[in-house]
């Protein structure tokens, strides 16, 4: 492939799991990393074998410059695959100046129709005109909002879009009296508004992710169940099952039909979709993210490249070289160990069941016999926390 590749986001396991993905067939993407410095003694994700060359950038806005400052003069025009919200939707704000230059996901070329779908109340309606269960959202104005209210209750309480706040603001109000003193929570932080949904409590979440294009005929994804997560409440998913057609056809199915209809809508690039399965087994979307998600690391596993393969249809690869295994059909279990270890220093699960789940694990998130730096900087954190858990049990 003529055309270079270069990966913008953060210090995080969604960029880790990309770039060994890309460099696992044959490709040394570059990377434009942002706010390392500082956290986790300078990263982790920029120490893998597998990069050409990493630029590291102070704000997301920088990133952006970065990209014109070093890859503006191409013959072929660079491949741009961002891994984070922030700069996704800076390059979408972008698309018909970028678009000139490089080559970028988007919603049939159209500058800013990314963002507008990137706000979860737009996704319901979104949701609402392909036909597919959403569950009901709404937007709640800070300034405006009433101290009595007819909430059915739990609720959750959550940033609009992703660039509009920090996930560890999320709020779970089972009463009026929480609800309230969330809502004055998050004014002090400087929130002006909030998103709204019903809390389901007894449900079951899953995640399809892959990559999309209409222009190709591309629909390539994989369909997991997230078993754990941390924090428990409203955490991302660091412990999870592969999907299948034979271990719930009721959500392979509703993936397939999802991942269709968006594709025909229109949408070129990588897409990272959260589902709820209610008590009464109806499937609903939770949010849809425009952009490579934290679990695309599985692909390393499951031999299913969908965000790889969709940049390599853009640098003009033949789509029949794996057109006939675009999804995952094959079973197993990934864990983003960091993560997931810390259930059990908070008593999520006992030591001995962790170690199991571990043991049946086929995919980690940092552990990686081809890649070992990411893994090595990490690995003293992970043994004090196993430690000390031991410790706790003993």
């Amino acid at each position: 492939m003529k055309n270079k590749v270069v990966l913008i986001g953060v210090n995080n396991y969604n960029g880790l799991g990309l770039v060994r993905g890309f460099g696992e067939n044959a490709i040394k993407p570059y990377g434009i990393i942002v706010g390392v410095e500082g956290k986790l003694g300078g990263g982790f994700i920029h120490k893998s074998k597998y990069w050409k060359n990493v630029w590291l950038v102070d704000h997301a806005e920088d990133s952006v410059e970065c990209l014109l400052k070093n890859f503006s003069n191409e013959e072929e025009k660079p491949i741009v695959i961002s891994y984070v919200d922030k700069v996704t939707q800076l390059l979408d704000a972008r698309y018909n100046e970028l678009s000139k230059l490089f080559i970028l996901p988007s919603i049939n070329q159209q500058e800013d129709a990314i963002n507008v779908l990137a706000n979860k109340f737009e996704q319901v309606q979104f949701a609402k005109m392909l036909g597919i269960n959403m569950l009901e959202t709404k937007i709640i104005e800070l300034a405006t909002v009433s101290q009595n209210n007819d909430n059915h209750y739990p609720v959750i309480l959550k940033p609009v879009q992703g660039g509009e706040g920090d996930k560890y603001d999320i709020s779970i109000c089972y009463t009026e009296d929480e609800y309230n003193g969330a809502i004055q929570a998050l004014k002090v932080k400087g929130y002006k508004r909030i998103l709204q949904q019903p809390y389901l409590q007894d449900r079951q979440e899953y995640v399809v992710f892959g990559a999309l294009d209409k222009k190709y005929d591309f629909c390539s994804y994989t369909v997991i169940h997230n078993l754990r997560q941390y924090p428990s409440a409203f955490g991302i998913g660091c412990f999870s099952e592969y999907i299948t057609e034979s271990n719930d056809k009721a959500v392979f199915n509703f993936a397939k039909l999802l991942m269709q209809k968006i594709m025909d809508y229109g949408y070129s690039g990588s897409i990272d979709i959260e589902l709820f399965k209610d008590c009464n087994n109806e499937i609903y979307i939770n949010e849809i993210n425009w952009r490579v998600g934290g679990r695309n690391f599985v692909s390393l596993d499951t031999k299913i490249y969908s965000t790889i393969w969709w940049a390599q249809l853009q640098g003009g690869m033949d789509i029949d070289c794996f057109r006939q295994h675009t999804v995952n059909n094959v079973e197993g279990f990934s864990m983003k160990e960091t993560e997931d270890v810390k259930n059990v220093l908070y008593h999520q699960i006992k030591f001995k069941d962790w170690i199991k789940d571990y043991r049946r694990t086929t995919n980690f998130a940092v552990k990686n016999k081809k890649d070992k730096k990411p893994k090595l900087f990490l690995s003293s954190y992970i043994n004090t926390v196993v430690i000390c858990v031991y410790a706790s049990e003993i």
